[in-house]
């Protein structure tokens, strides 16, 4: 029996254990199944980058220039100062664009006429029991002139001022938080102090 015949009988033998037939034709692996073009394919991912733009600038503390400033009974046009002048007990004002020597030259009446918001700065002192004042200016950044009192030395560093605020703005270690007003040379003006160091000014100086 050649090699073809034991071949077909081992086949039959199998088949035949198996109650199976053999298939008709092999499949074809050669056959390639079409692609469903019906499915839209997913999209592709978006590399593009998401542009952030930054926050608009907070423009709450641009400095707004002040208006005219007050000089005693008179107002000063833009560009000129405040000049008081001691007469005895008591002083006069002035509007000019510089002050002559002896006076005290006011540039504002409050952070409004300060560059930046920046403080406007006093010092006090006491002479022959009268409360006196140096020159009127504006501080060159927001923390300066702290408000502060030296009973010791009878003076001290304050503010000019028209609310509470502007006594502790960027000045957490301001003694004088109150805004307060004081009559100085005849003139009133209202400064950041103390009330119980107020009462001690003989009235020169009252606290709400």
């Amino acid at each position: 029996m050649n090699k073809l015949v034991i071949t077909a009988l081992a086949v039959a033998g199998f088949v035949a254990c198996n109650g199976n037939s053999l298939p008709s034709a092999m499949p074809d692996a050669t056959v390639v199944k079409p692609v469903d073009m019906t499915v839209p394919p997913p999209p592709p991912p978006d590399l593009t980058m998401e542009v952030i733009n930054p926050p608009p600038e907070d423009m709450t503390y641009q400095y707004i220039e002040a208006g005219p400033l007050n000089c005693g009974n008179q107002t000063c046009a833009l560009g000129l100062q405040c000049c008081v002048t001691r007469s005895g007990m008591g002083a006069t004002t002035s509007c000019m664009a510089s002050c002559p020597d002896g006076g005290i030259d006011v540039m504002c009446e409050g952070p409004e006429g300060c560059p930046g918001h920046n403080p406007c700065c006093i010092t006090l002192s006491v002479k022959n029991n009268n409360p006196m004042t140096s020159n009127v200016t504006c501080g060159s950044s927001r923390t300066d002139c702290v408000p502060v009192l030296d009973l010791a030395a009878m003076g001290g560093t304050t503010r000019l001022c028209h609310v509470d605020a502007d006594c502790i703005d960027n000045a957490p270690g301001s003694a004088l938080r109150n805004c307060c007003t004081a009559t100085l040379m005849g003139i009133s003006q209202q400064l950041c102090f103390d009330p119980l160091y107020a009462q001690l000014s003989q009235g020169a100086i009252t606290c709400p």
